[in-house]
């Protein structure tokens, strides 16, 4: 059911929120694909990078943003140093590339969590922009967290463009909680258009929420 805008108290949205968005911060998809930045890259690059994805991970998760940064910037010029390579080793550098994305990805959510947006959206956008030449780049769950980073900036008809469409992620083997993640963020571009569900019990659909309605 949908609820008229003016049944919210944007004030009282603010005050309850406050505290809930700060203990869930690490729930939000965006912030959890920065976690998984380590999880299959080191079948393609060297396993080294593995201890320098781990401790980027951790200060992320410790608000230490400015040394997340850092961290993830020197592993995404790593992975690029490695990707030249020869003609002939075409699959690998377009994984290569897929975790080039991925790492652009996480710096966008540092820097969105960081109050930099505009240096969040050059990432995003630089993500949009290979994604349009390459589709093969992103797969479903990197297309919905770049549509959220797109729609956390306000650009929400960039956001709809890349979000998967319900027929390629109903057909797609996905666990549980992926599909929960997908769509969290297909509910927050569903905010974002203005129709707000009457449960808002996840603290990012109520800080999307708070934020469409002021």
């Amino acid at each position: 059911r949908l609820i008229a805008l003016s049944d919210y108290d944007p004030v009282l949205f603010l005050e309850s929120l406050k505290s809930a968005i700060q203990n869930k911060k690490l729930s939000a998809p965006i912030y959890r694909r920065i976690r998984r930045i380590e999880d299959v890259v080191y079948d393609v690059l060297p396993r080294q990078f593995e201890e320098r994805a781990n401790q980027a991970r951790k200060l992320y998760e410790e608000y230490s943003n400015d040394q997340a940064i850092l961290a993830y910037q020197g592993l995404l010029n790593d992975i690029q140093a490695c990707l030249i390579e020869p003609a002939d080793k075409a699959e690998q550098l377009l994984k290569g590339r897929q975790w080039m994305a991925r790492c652009r990805l996480s710096l966008g959510g540092c820097y969105l969590s960081n109050g930099q947006p505009e240096i969040a959206r050059d990432h995003f956008h630089a993500v949009r922009r290979e994604y349009e030449q390459e589709p093969a780049l992103l797969r479903i769950t990197g297309r919905a967290s770049l549509a959220e980073g797109l729609a956390a900036l306000g650009e929400i008809d960039a956001a709809n463009a890349v979000f998967p469409a319900a027929s390629e992620i109903s057909g797609a083997t996905l666990t549980d909680q992926v599909r929960a993640n997908i769509d969290h963020v297909r509910q927050e571009l569903e905010i974002e258009r203005g129709n707000i569900p009457s449960d808002l019990s996840q603290p990012w659909l109520c800080a999307t929420a708070v934020r469409v309605l002021i």
